[in-house]
């Protein structure tokens, strides 16, 4: 669920399908925009065991984030508010409010804030072992704020990383600077991200990551996460951004960045 002002002008309830979008209906009501999905709820929760990460993980929400604000972005979604339908109480409760009721998302953020349910803002801090589709203890809210900076940087901006692939390839030694530099410029090193929530993979990505993950698997969003956790542990880990070059994990994320970013019409 989205707040936007200045949506395309759909009359009445009408129902829009987008085509390869993963499945996602689009309603509009009011000055709010409901996405309605076969993805699970639960997915922001789990920390996905089928990846390289195993469950310490949450590459399952990264992506729907990712692929939601991509239909989002369309309609200058400003914010999201993640609801579950039909046997959740409080979210359920609030997509009627909307439906039935005809409030718009104002009205129904303003009904969220007061009910004293905690707010929850990362998809760290969610646990799948709590989640209970009848006693929902949390409202799942995110302003998107990493996603609007990512699409945002034109795409001639980001030849200031992709040049130095080739580099990357042919030589790994005296290139830390110059590549941190890149992505601080870019202003994709978010320095407000909690790494408490990341140290559990900090071994994980010493290692040798696998190149189909890398490569075929991950999202904008995810890979440059990545990247802002190897930068920043670098200024805690001695040698650790280095450690991570040699390992071709850097490399791996550049290039992932790298094919995403020319996919995609940023």
């Amino acid at each position: 669920m989205i707040e936007n002002e200045n949506y395309p002008k759909i009359s009445g309830h009408e129902v829009v399908c987008i085509e390869n979008s993963g499945s996602f209906l689009i309603y509009v009501f009011n000055k709010t925009i409901i996405l309605s999905s076969y993805h699970r709820y639960a997915y922001l929760y789990y920390k996905n065991k089928d990846t390289f990460f195993e469950d310490d993980y949450p590459q399952d929400a990264f992506r729907l984030s990712e692929l939601a604000y991509r239909i989002l972005r369309l309609f200058k979604g400003e914010e999201i508010i993640y609801l579950a339908d039909n046997a959740c109480d409080k979210l359920n409760t609030l997509l009627l409010a909307i439906e039935e009721e005809g409030k718009d998302y104002t009205e129904v953020k303003k009904i969220m804030e007061q009910s004293n349910t905690p707010i929850v803002r990362g998809y760290f801090d969610l646990d799948v072992k709590t989640l209970n589709d009848r006693n929902i203890t949390e409202f799942i809210f995110d302003d998107l704020a990493y996603l609007k900076h990512i699409f945002s940087i034109p795409k001639s901006d980001w030849n200031l990383l992709f040049n130095l692939i080739p580099k990357l390839e042919k030589n790994t030694s005296n290139i830390q600077t110059e590549l941190i530099e890149a992505f601080q410029n870019l202003g994709l090193v978010f320095y407000d991200l909690n790494l408490e929530r990341w140290k559990k993979i900090k071994q994980k990505l010493i290692d040798p990551l696998d190149d189909y993950f890398i490569e075929k698997e991950s999202c904008l969003l995810e890979l440059i996460m990545l990247m802002t956790v190897i930068i920043r542990f670098n200024e805690i880990y001695k040698d650790y951004f280095t450690t991570c070059v040699k390992s071709n994990v850097v490399l791996n994320c550049l290039k992932g960045i790298d094919r995403l970013v020319k996919s995609y019409s940023i």
